[in-house]
């Protein structure tokens, strides 16, 4: 009888602990679905184009240059929205082609650019650019590395 008793409590315990995990990790789960909406939230919004002016005021532009870096964003964006609507409606779009169709706009973008500086800022940009790919590139792969270390703890 008492073991009978010792095995009862045991299965009890054991289902207790096993609920218990499982509604932690379901609640993780949760709060990690939550953060990853709130992070393509922040990505889906793009900044307007007097935020994207503010970027160029390190380049001492003259009022004529500023006007033309603003008309070539505006345009950009113009862009961006409408191949964002084509996207959404060309789902068979292969990630390789979007991923050339955005470096060709990026390298006319950088080409009309490039006539409107003159050299010291078109370096000087050339150069930001360069540290803020790098930034992000290393800031990218920390996270993928933080997101396995995660999974395997799960």
């Amino acid at each position: 009888m008492k073991k009978l008793f010792a095995l009862a409590s045991l299965l009890v315990v054991l289902s207790v602990t096993a609920q218990e995990r499982t509604e932690g990790t379901r609640a993780q789960k949760e709060n990690r679905m939550d953060n990853s909406k709130d992070v393509k939230k922040q990505r889906k919004e793009r900044p307007s184009i007097d935020e994207q002016m503010k970027r160029y005021d390190s380049y001492n532009l003259s009022a004529n240059q500023k006007q033309q870096v603003k008309s070539l964003l505006e345009k950009r964006d113009a862009d961006m929205k409408i191949e964002r609507t084509n996207s959404k409606n060309e789902l068979s779009k292969v990630k390789e082609d979007r991923k050339k169709e955005f470096e060709n706009k990026r390298a006319d973008f950088d080409k009309k650019l490039e006539k409107i500086m003159d050299k010291k800022q078109y370096s000087q940009y050339q150069q930001d650019r360069e540290a803020k790919s790098k930034k992000f590139s290393t800031r990218k792969n920390s996270d993928s590395k933080d997101v396995k270390k995660s999974r395997k703890t799960v």
